[in-house]
């Protein structure tokens, strides 16, 4: 097959949804029962929640900002974002609740609870409407709070020496498509190189699917790139690459966050088996 065929043909894959989810946003839940119901079929479903980020209503409007300590926010708007897609049960058959209820709910979510948002179908209406900023600073918050106050940033200046060697990526990116075979959102951090200051040098962005070109030897992943607002991006590995680029800066991926994504799955299985 013709390369450049073939790589349209790979991207054209990655970004098409499966026809059960086209036909699940169509439908405006209407009550409880049924909101549950449409949650719990996303959860159920083999790649459910990947395939729920790829309709561009999911993701949000607001943009990763600078945020409180001024180093940017992409860890913790990539980590909201995934957690809506597990935990959020939308129901626009209620009235809307004033934004400091609202936060109260947004921040259960963070804390990884599963809630219930009333009075918006999705994440798009939320992020476009009166209530961007109250996830502008939630997101911030986060920042702040678990950046300093857990001394997460510790963690992952661990990884920094070893992300340089090619064999570490190239395991690493394994691991993220053994997540993506199963069905869950892989959080990959991209780590610049040759910079000073490591926190600033690192970009987040959630995996959402692979393919392989054969004739290549590569693979495509698409993604959510969170420095611009429902955008979903793809990059490009080719077996036995010793160099790395991420939006063309030398750059080298792992895995990360691991523990809160098998911790938010566990919820929601637990939640849905509750459930008819």
């Amino acid at each position: 097959m013709n390369l450049i065929l073939a790589s349209a043909l790979a991207i054209a894959t990655l970004f098409a949804q499966p026809p059960s989810f086209a036909q699940e946003r169509s439908t405006t839940p209407t009550s409880a029962i049924e909101a549950r119901k449409n949650y719990c079929q996303r959860i159920r479903t083999p790649g459910g929640v990947l395939s729920y980020l790829k309709d561009p209503v999911n993701l949000t409007g607001v943009e990763a900002d600078s945020g409180k300590l001024g180093i940017g926010t992409c860890w913790w708007h990539s980590r909201f974002q995934r957690k809506v897609a597990y935990l959020a049960i939308f129901r626009p058959d209620l009235p809307r609740v004033s934004t400091a209820k609202f936060k109260q709910l947004l921040l259960r979510l963070v804390a990884g609870h599963i809630v219930e948002i009333p009075g918006f179908a999705d994440l798009s209406e939320i992020s476009d409407r009166d209530y961007t900023k109250v996830i502008e600073d939630l997101i911030s918050d986060d920042q702040f709070n678990s950046g300093l106050g857990k001394l997460e940033f510790l963690d992952h200046l661990l990884h920094k020496p070893f992300t340089t060697r090619p064999s570490v990526a190239h395991a690493e990116l394994k691991k993220v498509r053994q997540t993506v075979d199963a069905g869950d959102i892989p959080f990959v951090m991209w780590v610049r190189q040759k910079t000073e200051f490591y926190l600033a040098s690192t970009h987040s962005i959630l995996v959402l699917g692979y393919v392989r070109i054969p004739e290549q030897r590569c693979l495509f992943y698409d993604n959510v790139q969170n420095g611009s607002p429902r955008f979903v991006d793809s990059f490009e590995v080719c077996d036995g690459d010793l160099d790395f680029t991420y939006k063309g800066d030398a750059a080298t991926p792992y895995l990360a966050f691991v523990d809160e994504q098998i911790a938010i799955r566990k919820t929601a299985n637990a939640y849905c088996a509750t459930q008819p």
